[in-house]
């Protein structure tokens, strides 16, 4: 298994749009199109958000079928905090500064 540095793996492109919807929701690799379109960029993201214990597969059976679902560790929750207090540092505040 090889890890990746979390902010590089969060800076990575739809890596937090990822966290975020899956962090509402699990989905699988085919629901995801609608915030992160390209298919190659949604493998390399899931495989090193997953690489590195940010997510997790899940398999679930409907209708007698297997499918793969994504959702959020505990990890990958704190890194996602982390994540969006980072990024708010850009927006501007209430208070002019």
């Amino acid at each position: 298994m090889r890890h990746k540095n979390i902010i590089k793996v969060l800076s990575g492109s739809h890596a937090m749009e990822i966290l975020k919807e899956l962090n509402k929701s699990s989905s699988r690799f085919v629901e995801m199109e609608s915030f992160c379109p390209s298919k190659r960029t949604r493998y390399v993201r899931l495989k090193e958000l997953e690489e590195n214990g940010l997510i997790r597969p899940v398999p679930k059976m409907i209708a007698h079928k297997s499918y793969t679902y994504y959702e959020v560790t505990d990890k990958g929750l704190k890194a996602l905090k982390i994540g969006e207090k980072l990024l708010s540092i850009n927006e501007p505040n209430n208070n002019g500064k």
